[in-house]
């Protein structure tokens, strides 16, 4: 069984709900890849690749603990 990859209006849609930014060092963080990196997925240039998107769906189930505040 195949799923349809998360498409970047889900990615931004999911940072929102998260209380995160595109820009955030933060955001590159929580996901493991660089600032520049998680720009280019926001903008559809690249495909969101199945870890980040699960690590995503985990941080909406169950949040992430804010180190900067």
């Amino acid at each position: 069984m195949t799923t349809t990859p998360m498409s970047a209006r889900q990615f931004k849609l999911a940072l929102k709900k998260l209380g995160l930014t595109v820009a955030s060092k933060q955001t590159s963080k929580l996901l493991g890849v660089g600032v520049r990196q998680v720009q280019r997925l926001a903008a559809g240039k690249h495909s969101i690749h199945p870890s980040i998107e699960l690590l995503l769906k985990m941080y909406l189930k169950h949040g992430f603990e804010n180190e900067e505040g």
